[in-house]
């Protein structure tokens, strides 16, 4: 069975969820941390063993948003975090990286413990003149339920609500998926790449079709000049 996750998450101001679904086997993971329910253990458990067992996770923008606040809530989780303490934390982050950092370049890295596949930057999606919201790689894909929303980041969920808001998360998942089956061809280019350039490897997978040509064309030139990258650039 495979151990590449599709996952996205949803953070509002006394709510927390993750939904994931298997490439392979189509099985689900739905964590939610909230006044009613309380799945810390059972997520950190997940990431872990995910990163135990060299897993992978796959998503649109994860790694602008969706991983940095997953990377802040296993170090929570490890200082002892928890329940309305440790929501106000991840809302914080959550926030703080979608308003201070520029949604086009200057983020800030986060280690990378379970490798991560962005479709975003694969293509090219972080580029101003090509930027698109997964709302309109659903319309493009002819996704089967476009679906907006309905509750505000900054406005409490009641538990009654949960189970709508798991809905919504589990199907931006689920687009998220079959988008990534119909990027099957530049995933595979990348995987060949790097099989070539196996110090590269890494760069490439989340790297656009321009990058990559970059990143060949610098190497070969670099070997050429005798000289690094940097001393090059």
């Amino acid at each position: 069975m495979s151990n590449l996750w599709v996952y996205d998450i949803e953070t509002i101001v006394n709510c927390f969820t993750m939904c994931a679904r298997n490439v392979s086997s189509m099985e689900v993971k739905q964590f939610v941390i909230h006044e009613s329910r309380d799945d810390s253990q059972e997520l950190y458990d997940f990431l872990i063993a995910l990163s135990n067992t060299r897993g992978g996770m796959i998503g649109f923008n994860n790694r602008g948003f969706d991983w940095p606040v997953l990377s802040e809530f296993v170090t929570y989780y490890q200082q002892n975090k928890r329940g309305e303490r440790l929501i106000d934390l991840l809302y914080g982050v959550a926030q703080s990286v979608i308003s201070s950092q520029d949604q086009f370049g200057g983020r800030k890295f986060y280690e990378e413990w379970i490798p991560q596949l962005d479709l975003y930057l694969i293509h090219h999606f972080n580029n101003k003149s090509r930027s698109t919201s997964l709302k309109a790689v659903q319309v493009a894909i002819k996704w089967w339920n476009v679906k907006d929303n309905m509750f505000p980041h900054n406005v409490p969920i009641f538990d009654h609500e949960l189970e709508e808001l798991l809905e919504y998360n589990m199907n931006d998942v689920d687009s998220t998926l079959e988008f990534y089956l119909q990027s099957e061809e530049k995933i595979e280019l990348r995987k060949k790449l790097g099989l070539k350039f196996p110090k590269l490897k890494k760069k490439f997978m989340n790297s656009s079709d321009v990058g990559i040509g970059e990143l060949i064309f610098l190497d070969y030139l670099c070997k050429a000049m005798g000289m690094s990258v940097r001393e090059l650039r």
